[in-house]
């Protein structure tokens, strides 16, 4: 009887170690503690569920010096209610035999920063399922480059997935080229006749008028494409081109028709530049890169300043390490000497919104003169020195208002009508649309959802590769000096009379 009592207590205890390491593998499958490091999986081990069949390896692989020994990832906690900043990720990057993965793990460390900020602005309870936040690549290539596109899916508040896209392009050489370098396209026109029938031969809810051309001008700014044989692969952005339902969207050309558009050399594309911006054409196109072929935009923020959503602000930008100009109104500064001064000091320009935001087309010269000087006696009383430039409020300005204030007026040329929407994707996607190089931004400091907007934006930006100035350092980058007398300026390289 022992003996047999004994048999049966070691089967039992044989099943609950059976069961208890299965159950543990599995749970430690998808607690990865987050780690830069990495986990390293070898290709041959390497397995894909069948949810994601296109991050399969074949789709990955490369051969010669650009061969794939190994994909690693980023990976982080099983979501945690409890814990802050806590979500499910997995973000790969391939291990090169030859070629440094440093630039794209440092992509992909900026967007995974990126998606905890976003986790902080979402409150706890409102979590729609659990928060992920995933990314993943495919490779494509032909005899000249590599092309690596990244998807990445961001699910947090419970709605439909943000997602977005990115591309890295290496040489034969085994350097990271940029798109910008590849990219010259002069007409929108010429590029949409040649896509768009390959689009609409998709079943996508493609965007109407107006709105699908907006994504193609988007596209034009932001190109994300792929060498891929003796063909071309775009892709578009979901919601930029079509509703968001429709997802990331790619379209195969052949090469040749993309020639006058994308090139392989980039000298050709200077070339072509060059063409596009001859000496009959306005000066204020040529300009397209400052002098040290940088592409640079200047942050702006009107109406302020206060002491809640301009310091907190203030606090966003000195962590992102931005420095922005902010258009104050002289009621305001007055009322918060202290807030302007801290604008001041943490080393960021500060110039006049008028003093109670009238628009100066209604005012007599009197008037006019009055909304200027008073802003300005508190400006140069808070930091000892008067504005430069003034923001006329609603962009309303004729001869008359020029020539009263004599100095130059700075408008825009990037609005995403935070005002109006107070909408934090609304915003990010309408700038993003827009912006260009040597765009000047315009968002309001007094509306909490635009400062929310920022730390987003800032990051956005960066990965299509701007840099911030603010309006006077952007001016002497392109221009290399500062506009003096009655002017009007758009972005860094247009000012006019």
């Amino acid at each position: 009887m022992l003996a047999k009592w004994r048999i049966f207590s070691l089967i039992l205890l044989t099943a609950f170690f059976a069961v208890f390491f299965g159950f543990f593998q599995s749970y430690t499958s998808q607690s990865l503690v987050f780690s830069f490091s990495g986990n390293s999986i070898s290709s041959e081990a390497l397995g894909y569920s069948g949810k994601n069949p296109a991050s399969g390896y074949k789709k990955k692989s490369f051969t010669g010096a650009f061969m794939i020994q190994s994909i690693s990832s980023i990976s982080g906690d099983v979501f945690n209610p409890k814990k802050p900043n806590n979500f499910q990720s997995y973000l790969e990057y391939p291990e090169f035999i030859y070629i440094s993965d440093t630039p794209i793990q440092n992509f992909l460390k900026a967007q995974y920063r990126k998606a905890q900020s976003d986790l902080k602005n979402v409150k706890r309870g409102e979590f729609g399922k659990y928060p992920e936040f995933n990314a993943r690549f495919e490779g494509y290539s032909n005899s000249r480059y590599k092309s690596l596109i990244y998807f990445l899916s961001y699910h947090i508040d419970g709605g439909f997935p943000y997602q977005r896209m990115h591309m890295f392009l290496i040489n034969s050489s085994g350097a990271y080229v940029s798109p910008y370098d590849l990219v010259s396209i002069p007409s929108q026109v010429d590029f949409t006749q040649v896509v768009r029938p390959y689009l609409q031969k998709q079943s996508l809810h493609l965007f109407p008028g107006d709105e699908f051309i907006d994504g193609i001008n988007h596209y034009i700014s932001h190109p994300i494409f792929a060498f891929d044989g003796d063909d071309i692969i775009l892709f578009f952005e979901a919601g930029t081109i079509a509703q968001r339902e429709d997802g990331n969207i790619s379209v195969r050309i052949a090469y040749e028709h993309m020639k006058p558009f994308i090139s392989q050399d980039p000298k050709r594309v200077g070339l072509l530049k060059e063409i596009q911006f001859g000496k009959n054409q306005n000066i204020a196109s040529q300009s397209r890169l400052s002098k040290d072929g940088k592409k640079y935009v200047a942050l702006t923020f009107d109406d302020g300043p206060n002491n809640t959503s301009t310091l907190k602000l203030l606090r966003i930008l000195e962590k992102k390490g931005v420095k922005a100009t902010f258009f104050v109104l002289g009621k305001n500064a007055n009322q918060y000497p202290q807030v302007l001064k801290k604008i001041h000091d943490a080393g960021h320009e500060i110039e006049s919104h008028t003093w109670d935001h009238p628009s100066l087309t209604k005012l007599s010269k009197d008037g006019i003169k009055a909304q200027i000087e008073s802003t300005d006696r508190v400006i140069e009383r808070v930091i000892g020195k008067k504005s430069r430039f003034v923001r006329p409020p609603y962009g309303a300005f004729n001869s008359k208002v020029q020539d009263v204030i004599g100095k130059p007026l700075l408008m825009w040329s990037v609005d995403p009508k935070d005002w109006k929407y107070r909408n934090i994707q609304h915003n990010i996607s309408s700038t993003m649309k827009q912006v260009k190089n040597g765009s000047i931004i315009l968002y309001h400091d007094i509306h909490d959802v635009s400062v929310r907007t920022i730390p987003r934006l800032i990051d956005e930006l960066r990965l299509r590769g701007y840099e911030f100035l603010t309006v006077e350092q952007l001016f002497m980058r392109y221009q290399s000096k500062i506009p003096e007398g009655s002017l009007a300026c758009y972005s860094g390289d247009v000012c006019k009379r």
